[in-house]
């Protein structure tokens, strides 16, 4: 970047964030965690699975659900669902057995009698038996490759007694290393102790964990605040129906819309997840904007100026003065080639777009999202533009650099979002619409691209 941070190291463009997001240290220890990677990697240790719409689905062959049950004991299916589903924890958490889940539903119906719980139950292991018996080929395949390449097998399954029998008696079981089936847990998602235990019993920390399942339960927010990455499974998404649909597609989420996709969220695989790259003018919010973008997407954050800082021992305006303008863009040039990453959030220095071989490198692997602000925005947030230690070349003014920039901003941009009339978080939004829809114009899930590179 041009200038110099404060030792807060907060961004000017967004200074009512200040009180909320405190310093900005927050940042360094991000760019610890890049230390991480190798060869360019994410070291995804461990892949942790929800069980029902994502190895197998619920809706395959017969289905007995609520309605089902009230209709073959003949009472309103409204009534029974009300009363079926305030059992639903205990259900869950081990307190009863279907069995004793049903009688206790019916009694409180007065409809109760053996032959009905006996029917109800048989039903639904009936249900479940076709569901079990049609694990879909790809779901087997996909964890024959995770165990070839040494990727420990997690599960995190919110059931009931019948499923788990089912669960543990199917051929997907014995590929699990640890398999946390909430009846037997005594709690259910979204309770984080189930991913705190599931990461302590595989032996990882919870950044070296993929979590991917349909997003039911409030799964995917839980996993994403013990830490995992989370992935919303979509490949069942079309065989729910109403009222029965666990869960909505989540925009704030990666999808997967087939299960071997998975495998381009590893290192092992052949695509690598990418980056988003953003550029702009001085000021402009790279910083502030690229961490939020990486705590929604659970993707790693890079600030290149910090880098840069790191790399030189110097803050940028001392680089400045000991290297001048060409030695400092020498160097700010030698540190985005260094940058070897995937998943990660890099917000660029203003001037990092004149090095040509840097922008190329980049874009192997990234989108590039330019946050563009007006020249009047802009002469608002520089203040003391030789204090802050914008990069000028000779005899350039603002006026000129303005003019210089936008134009290398607009040539290499993949997306283009104005912050004008936008708050913080609809410009947050904006950049994840539009990297989102360009990934899909290019056939590709968003943060993933094919090749070598950043």
């Amino acid at each position: 970047m041009d200038a110099d941070r404060k030792q807060t190291g907060l961004d000017p463009a967004f200074p009512a964030l200040d009180a909320f997001h405190g310093a900005f240290f927050v940042i360094y220890w991000i760019n610890e965690r890049i230390l991480e990677y190798r060869n360019g990697e994410a070291m995804i240790r461990a892949v942790v699975f929800d069980m029902f719409e994502t190895l197998v689905t619920l809706f395959e062959g017969r289905t007995y659900f609520g309605e089902n049950i009230a209709a073959d004991i003949g009472v309103d299916p409204l009534e029974f669902r009300k009363e079926w589903n305030s059992t639903e924890k205990d259900r869950s958490t081990g307190k009863y057995t279907i069995e004793e889940a049903l009688k206790t539903v019916f009694e409180r119906l007065g409809i109760f009698s053996e032959e009905k719980t006996e029917l109800a139950a048989k039903k639904r292991r009936q249900a479940l038996s076709d569901t079990f018996s049609a694990i879909p080929g790809e779901s087997l395949q996909l964890l024959k490759k995770l165990k070839a390449n040494g990727i420990k097998i997690g599960l995190v399954t919110n059931t009931f007694s019948d499923e788990r029998d089912f669960i543990r008696e199917s051929p997907l079981f014995p590929y699990f290393d640890a398999a946390l089936i909430s009846f037997e847990q005594g709690i259910c998602k979204p309770d984080r102790e189930l991913f705190r235990r599931v990461t302590e019993l595989l032996d990882v920390s919870p950044g070296e964990c993929l979590y991917v399942g349909d997003g039911g339960s409030g799964e995917l927010y839980a996993a994403r605040e013990a830490g995992m990455h989370p992935l919303q499974c979509t490949w069942f998404h079309e065989r729910a129906f109403e009222p029965h649909i666990p869960c909505r597609l989540l925009d704030e989420f990666e999808h997967a819309d087939h299960p071997f996709d998975v495998l381009d969220h590893l290192s092992f695989g052949k695509a690598a997840r990418g980056n988003i790259v953003l550029v702009g003018m001085p000021a402009s919010g790279k910083s502030t904007v690229g961490i939020i973008l990486a705590k929604i997407l659970g993707m790693d954050f890079i600030d290149s100026d910090i880098l840069l800082q790191q790399r030189e021992g110097k803050k940028l305006r001392e680089i400045i003065e000991s290297e001048g303008v060409d030695g400092f863009l020498k160097c700010e040039e030698e540190t985005l080639l260094s940058i070897n990453v995937t998943d990660t959030v890099i917000a660029t220095g203003g001037s990092a777009v004149y090095s040509e071989k840097a922008m190329h490198y980049l874009k192997r692997r990234s989108d590039i999202c330019y946050l563009e602000v007006s020249k009047e925005e802009l002469v608002k947030r520089l203040d003391d533009i030789k204090q802050r230690g914008v990069v000028l070349r000779k005899n350039e003014d603002l006026d000129g650099m303005f003019a210089a920039r936008k134009a290398l901003y607009e040539k290499y941009a993949d997306v283009t979002v104005s912050e004008k009339g936008r708050t913080l978080e609809k410009t947050v939004q904006e950049v994840l619409r539009q990297t989102k829809n360009a990934a899909r114009k290019r056939k590709l899930p968003a943060g993933k691209r094919q090749g070598g590179g950043v």
